[in-house]
């Protein structure tokens, strides 16, 4: 004869709900980051400097849209059936936003025109809003043109014109042109 033993009925134990490993944030740029993760779920939750949840089929996320030069903390936790397992965190920052300034161009087609004894109207090309003028090497003169009128010159005088670009936080080299006074 053969003997057996029925089950009482009761529901075996759960398996526990392992966390995930590993986790962990690379390929960090100004604006994003790829947080990956292991683990044998099937589903999972992330949290972003704990918002909202997000419930993810996967074991990687990228993030996108964020903060240059701004700490974040992720969270991610293994859902099984009727549990979950703990959060698990990583930090990261991302980097600083490069900020490359626009060239700050020289000024082209400086000369001297309209020469006389005692004058002469100085003009030049630019794009920038401000420029400095010497003349003679002395003390610079800010504009907010591309001309500048000399009068009270001296006849039969040489002289040297200096001009550059002034843009935000730089200036472009010097230009010179020569003229001498009828």
């Amino acid at each position: 004869s053969t003997t057996f033993t029925t089950l009482d009925g009761e529901d075996p134990e759960p398996q526990p709900c392992d966390a995930p490993t590993n986790l962990s944030a690379s390929n960090i740029t100004e604006t994003s980051a790829e947080i990956t993760w292991n683990g044998t779920a099937s589903t999972y939750e992330l949290k972003v400097n704990g918002g909202e949840a997000e419930t993810l089929t996967t074991t990687s996320k990228s993030l996108t849209g964020l903060t240059a030069n701004t700490a974040y903390t992720v969270e991610v936790r293994a859902i099984c059936e009727d549990q979950q397992s703990a959060w698990v965190t990583t930090n990261f920052t991302t980097l600083e936003e490069v900020v490359t300034p626009e060239p700050c161009d020289a000024p082209t087609n400086l000369s001297a025109n309209n020469i006389t004894e005692t004058s002469a109207e100085i003009t030049w090309n630019g794009t920038a809003s401000t420029y400095e003028f010497k003349l003679n090497g002395g003390e610079a003169e800010t504009l907010t043109t591309t001309t500048k009128t000399l009068t009270g010159l001296t006849a039969n005088t040489a002289y040297t014109v200096e001009v550059r670009s002034i843009c935000e936080d730089q200036q472009s080299a010097w230009v010179t042109t020569n003229f001498t006074t009828l």
